[in-house]
């Protein structure tokens, strides 16, 4: 890269409230961030898309149903609470569980943490349920 763009910088930090507004005054040039809903003047590019794929400890009800040939249902999942993804409560649940995720499956919160590496160890012993990216879910089974 040094030879075709000598100029050209990398930063890889966590996203920050400010983020739009850094974009606006141009000291950020480029934002990669999940799911937003852009204000005008703002472009957005969809560079890929990621099924996603929910974890729990063994043995856990929701393993129990869906092994007994049940269909799961939104409803099945917000019964229970949840280990979250996010370096800010701003940014938590977005990429995960979609922009449009419910207030109340928010609320069921029960861990936060930064990142998806550590979550998984949170689930044993716990009804606790983890969404990741189905390739790094895929890490973990």
């Amino acid at each position: 890269m040094s030879k075709v763009a000598p100029a050209v910088k990398f930063r890889f930090r966590p996203i920050e409230s400010d983020i739009l507004d850094r974009l606006k005054t141009g000291n950020i040039d480029l934002a990669l961030y999940p799911l937003i809903d852009l204000p005008p003047k703002y472009h957005s590019l969809d560079l890929f898309r990621l099924d996603r794929a929910c974890l729990v400890r063994k043995g856990h009800p929701l393993a129990e149903k869906f092994h007994a040939g049940v269909e799961l249902t939104e409803e099945d999942f917000n019964t229970y609470e949840k280990i979250s993804v996010g370096l800010s409560d701003e940014t938590q649940n977005r990429a995960i569980y979609g922009a449009n995720t419910t207030l109340a499956a928010c609320q069921r919160t029960r861990i936060q943490v930064p990142y998806f590496m550590a979550a998984p160890l949170f689930l044993e012993g716990t009804d606790y349920t983890l969404f990741l990216p189905k390739p790094t879910a895929r890490f973990f089974f």
